[in-house]
């Protein structure tokens, strides 16, 4: 059992009823997932639709790469 469910668990049995759900969070924005609400389940965490754009520039920002600065051509 994991720590956190083993402590819930404990606390249910203490009469102290059950944990209340935490709403998931955007890790880039911080803005709740409510049920229903669509989002990606990524290295990052759960990301939001709104904020996938932001995570995959950010992800890639390594690869980006200018035309005709006398760079190699990298694929």
């Amino acid at each position: 059992m994991s720590t956190i469910f083993q402590k819930d668990f404990k606390n249910m049995r203490k009469g102290a009823g059950p944990p209340a759900p935490r709403e998931p969070r955007c890790p880039l924005c911080r803005g709740e997932l409510y049920p229903g609400d669509p989002y990606f389940e990524l290295e990052a965490g759960t990301v939001c639709e709104d904020c996938l754009g932001r995570y995959a520039r950010s992800y890639f920002a390594h690869r980006l790469r200018r035309v005709g600065r006398g760079e190699k051509e990298t694929l």
